[in-house]
Parts: structure tokens; sequence; C-alpha cells
């Protein structure tokens, strides 16, 4: 989704407070989402500024996917052959048929955040300048490089003309592989007419838009002897593909 409007005049307004105002993003993926940035003084001043502000936002292009949905229409597959068997001992069918006793489930798994320890940050300073336009970036990122050249690119600096101070990760998980908060910061920088600025997501913001470990099903059946004996089992596991 994109933004539509946005109560900016109020929010410039509160103590604190020195910008807000829409931020585009980009249309590449892990680049720099849209939304709304505030710029204050101080984080406190910032996040409690954040809690009054009121976004309508334009959805025409946004994903109406529900995980309500994804269940249903994995418990309709569940029901079919699976699209790959990865393994086949036996007669399974036969085997359910036989058993003294059937045991069935249906298990969902989902979607994860990577939760790690300090929430999405920070520093980024887009500097004009009549030699060439510079940046300089205080990050903790797990493909420094990476996170430098596409700073760089969002906000039209020549690659030689960035810099990345390379800080120590509190707790990555593969989450700073994906480090959309690096350009982010420096487009606020820059939009903001070139001061530094720190940038902190807030801990719902962090696991709100984290890049998810997939979530997914797994139809078992199982068949039991007089004995309590595993005989038959069968595991359909279902999950999300590109």
């Amino acid at each position: 989704g994109k933004v539509a409007s946005a109560n900016l005049d109020e929010i410039r307004k509160l103590p604190g407070v020195v910008d807000a105002f829409i931020l585009e993003g980009t249309n590449s993926v892990a680049e720099v989402m849209p939304g709304v940035a505030i710029v204050a003084n101080n984080t406190w001043a910032a996040f409690s500024a954040k809690k009054k502000l009121k976004i309508t936002w334009d959805e025409s292009s946004a994903s109406k996917d529900s995980w309500t949905a994804f269940t249903a229409k994995a418990k309709e597959t569940a029901k079919g052959a699976g699209a790959q068997e990865l393994r086949k001992t036996g007669d399974i069918d036969a085997g359910l048929k036989n058993a003294k006793k059937t045991v069935e489930a249906f298990y969902t798994f989902g979607f994860i955040s990577h939760a790690n320890l300090e929430p999405q940050n920070t520093t980024a300073w887009y500097q004009k300048d009549p030699a060439g336009d510079k940046l300089e970036i205080w990050g903790s990122v797990q493909i420094p490089d990476g996170a430098r050249q596409t700073a760089a690119k969002v906000v039209g600096v020549d690659q030689t003309r960035a810099t990345m101070h390379q800080l120590r990760v509190g707790g990555g998980f593969g989450r700073r592989l994906m480090q959309e908060f690096v350009p982010e910061a420096a487009m606020i920088s820059k939009q903001a007419g070139g001061i530094p600025v720190k940038l902190m997501w807030t801990r719902e913001d962090d696991m709100g838009h984290d890049w998810y470990r997939p979530g997914g099903f797994h139809q078992l059946k199982a068949g039991l002897d007089e004995k309590g004996k595993l005989v038959a089992w069968s595991g359909h596991a279902i999950s999300f593909s590109d």
C-alpha cells in the first residue's frame, strides 16, 4: 500500500518534532517501503508523535493474502495427493484399513519473525557537495557493502562517495541480510534536507515488517495395531513456494 494522506501538519506541531513527510518508497523489493517519516530531536519525541499519526492508505496495489484463506485451501489440498512424493514404502491405504486404530491430525505452523535482539536501526547522513553528493552510514548489517550500495543507489550518490561504518550486530539471525532499513534512513536523511538521521524501528514495526520464515501445514494419518504399535504412517506437508 501507499500513503494517500496523513495528518502531517498536526504531527509537525508536536514537541520535539523537526519534520514529518510522506516517504514514497521505491518500486524495487528490499529497498524502501512507502510510509510516513517523523524526524524529531530525540527518539521519545518521534515515538510519541507516531502514536498520534493518522494515515489513510491507498491499498489498491496491496496484497489481500489471508492466513484464514490459506488454511482453508491447505485443508482442501491435504485431501488429495501431494505434488511431490518424497518417499513411499509399502501400501499405506491397506495399512490404514487394517489398523486396529487410526489417528489423524492437521497441524499448522505460522509465519515467524526473526525477532532479533534489537529492532532494525541505522544512522545515515546524506550531504550535498559541489564535488558530488556523498553518503555516510553507521549500521549493523550482515552484508555491509550490499547495504552501502543499495542506499547510495536510492539517493543518487555515486558508489565511490558512499561510506559504511560497520557496527556490531545486536542479533541478526539472517534478518539483517535484508537491509531495507539502511536505504530507508538514507532516503529520510536526504528528504529531511541533508541532516544526519538515526532511524529506529519500533518493536511493533520490526515484528510487522520482517522477512518471515514461511508458514505451512502438515496433515498426519497413522494406524496402530492391537498393541499400540505403529503400522502405518502418512505425512503430507503443505507450504509456500515461489
